[in-house]
């Protein structure tokens, strides 16, 4: 039988491993390991917080096979959200040979009812691939009107205050 629960720190290198598997999963390299620690310590960081939480599938040999982070964020209130307290959702990735048997869904509906019963949040963000949209429509996400949009920065070296510009010396 499977267990869909709440991630502990305990959880810290199997979330990064299926984090890794998300990227590559999404035609990303996530070859290069020096994120890693990085994204152990941001988990490690959430979890702590009260703030984050992640939910997890462990398959009866206790490895864990799918998992959904759940974020609280704070913006500037607005006239659709007077407390500007929002959530959002991300993470959402289940392991190849586990995909299409509702792991990932399990683990997004209960990061709704935490979201509901145990967070102020009055609205829910995420980023669906196409895979996953249907899914998020049967939860009731709607499209947003305002398309998402990026600006990279270039590199900046850790605590130096100067940017780092890859390719030149």
């Amino acid at each position: 039988m499977v267990n869909i629960r709440r991630a502990t720190t305990a959880d810290i290198d199997a979330l990064v491993e299926l984090r890794a598997q998300m990227f590559t999963s999404m035609g990303r390299n996530s070859d290069d390991h020096t994120w890693r620690s990085y994204a152990a310590a941001w988990f490690t960081r959430k979890l702590s917080s009260g703030e984050a939480m992640v939910v997890v599938t462990e398959v009866p040999d206790g490895r864990l096979v799918a998992a959904a982070l759940g974020e609280i964020n704070h913006d500037p209130p607005s006239p659709s959200n007077t407390t500007g307290i929002r959530g959002r959702i991300s993470n959402v990735v289940t392991a190849a040979p586990y995909r299409r048997r509702g792991y990932a869904r399990a683990c997004v509906r209960q990061l709704l009812d935490w979201f509901r019963a145990e967070t102020e949040v009055a609205d829910i963000d995420l980023f669906a691939t196409g895979e996953g949209s249907n899914m998020y429509r049967e939860f009731g996400f709607e499209a947003r009107p305002y398309p998402a949009m990026r600006l990279r920065l270039p590199a900046r070296a850790r605590g130096s205050g100067h940017t780092v510009h890859q390719g030149v010396s």
